[in-house]
């Protein structure tokens, strides 16, 4: 708990995950994300110097620090959408420099700090039929990051066909279903690009003119036409059918149902 309100590096993982990896030379230059976490942790130190901690409890806070901030590189490392291999090269450089960082201002053998972040940055420049393997030997890397390394694999290292098998390798070992099962959270994320789709018909269908054989009644407005409301009543009714037999959750459905109904009232 004290780890948790002295240490916040939600904003370095998400730094992490937004930085171009594909144009990083390795050496160059430290990325700015490095020297941001060692100020964080000096902060969190500083912060924790000041609570009154029970006899003892300063080592497992150092700890804690460390594994926050191990946790933190991780999830920085799996978002990144885009990595060349120099980039994955930076990753390594980056860790190791956060690692004699970290022991020194933890007081931690430095054998013992950031080895999450270490093992995943390694597997990530290892050739691609190794990662069932480290997949096995690491169950302590959570299985969304796994799967995020190995679907960041460049085409020309992995096929989509070897991808696709190595995923459900990955996940038969596990024991997780894969693809994961869609969650409330993607289930919204799927009416909102269906809403985005529906758009797109509608303008199609629109400048098409007739859908599914039934004619469009017109009404002059300037120089344009346009369908009625009548007639695009029908097409809402028929574009909630259409989501209706997608898998939707039933309150979602019903909420679209409702308001194509409304549609086709007014």
């Amino acid at each position: 708990a004290v780890a948790a309100s002295s240490l916040d590096l939600s904003s370095a993982s998400a730094a992490i995950g937004a930085m171009r990896w594909e144009a990083v030379k390795p050496g160059q230059s430290e990325p700015h994300y490095v020297a941001a976490v060692v100020a964080a942790v000096d902060r969190a130190l500083a912060h924790v110097g000041l609570l009154p901690l029970a006899e003892g409890a300063l080592p497992r806070v150092r700890r804690a620090l460390e594994g926050k901030v191990d946790e933190a590189l991780v999830e920085g490392y799996a978002s990144a959408k885009r990595c060349s291999q120099e980039g994955r090269l930076q990753m390594v450089v980056d860790v190791e420099s956060l690692r004699g960082s970290l022991a020194a201002q933890l007081d931690l053998p430095r054998a013992r700090v950031l080895a999450k972040a270490e093992s995943f940055v390694k597997a990530s420049i290892a050739p691609p039929d190794t990662l069932l393997d480290w997949a096995r030997a690491h169950p302590e890397i959570h299985t969304r990051h796994v799967m995020a390394l190995v679907g960041s694999i460049p085409a020309a290292q992995l096929k989509k066909k070897a991808r696709e098998e190595l995923q459900q390798a990955i996940a038969d070992l596990r024991g997780v279903p894969w693809p994961p099962p869609a969650t409330p959270g993607h289930a919204v994320a799927g009416v909102a690009a269906a809403a985005a789709a529906v758009v797109d018909n509608a303008a199609a269908s629109f400048a098409a003119g007739d859908r599914d054989g039934d004619a469009p009644r017109h009404t002059r407005h300037g120089s344009g036409e346009r369908r009625t409301l009548s007639s695009l009543g029908k097409w809402a009714q028929s574009e909630a059918t259409r989501l209706k037999s997608a898998q939707l959750p039933s309150n979602i459905a019903a909420g679209v149902r409702r308001a194509a109904q409304g549609q086709a009232g007014g």
